[in-house]
């Protein structure tokens, strides 16, 4: 599980550099399940300070026993969440053939132990994903190329983002 702190405002009306200047996150990747290190990992990053925010990079899901128990954690405060491929693979958004047997394996039985609720939840972090790619292929191309065709997308991009990051559509 890899974990970070940024130190960091109030949400209405600050810019994105505001608000990523002013707010505590706590940035989150990897859980696979696992309940215990995830509650470890939480209780040491209030035992440095605290956060405002969980920005979780995908995976709460996948190999470990407790998949719903970590849903449920991560629901409990205020987070954005991006669609790992275990998330995605657990409400069939991704196809698990390329998958080693072991983890299609732990797909299908975490699959199984997850409420509606939770795949209804997995589903929207997926729509959240791709929001997050557009971003960045956007601004991947704009320094590739460093053409100025791309300004307009990046600066559409760059808005979706903003909007994204506010409201957490």
């Amino acid at each position: 599980m890899i974990t970070c702190l940024f130190v960091g405002c109030n949400l209405t009306k600050c810019s994105l550099r505001d608000i990523l200047s002013t707010m505590r996150y706590a940035i989150i990747a990897d859980i696979h399940g696992n309940l215990v290190a995830f509650t470890a990992v939480l209780q040491d990053i209030e035992n440095r300070g605290g956060f405002d925010e969980i920005w979780c990079l995908g995976d709460v899901i996948g190999y470990g026993p407790e998949p719903h128990a970590c849903i449920e954690l991560l629901r409990a405060y205020n987070h954005l969440c991006v669609a790992g491929n275990h998330d995605l693979a657990a409400v069939n958004q991704i196809d698990i053939t390329s998958f080693n047997i072991d983890a299609a394996e732990a797909n299908k039985w975490t699959s199984g132990q997850l409420t509606e609720e939770d795949k209804e939840y997995n589903h929207r972090q997926g729509k959240v994903r791709a929001i997050v790619e557009h971003v960045f292929h956007v601004v991947k191309n704009i320094f590739r190329h460093r053409k100025t065709r791309y300004k307009g997308l990046y600066k559409n991009a760059v808005q979706v983002f903003s909007q994204f990051m506010l409201k957490k559509l």
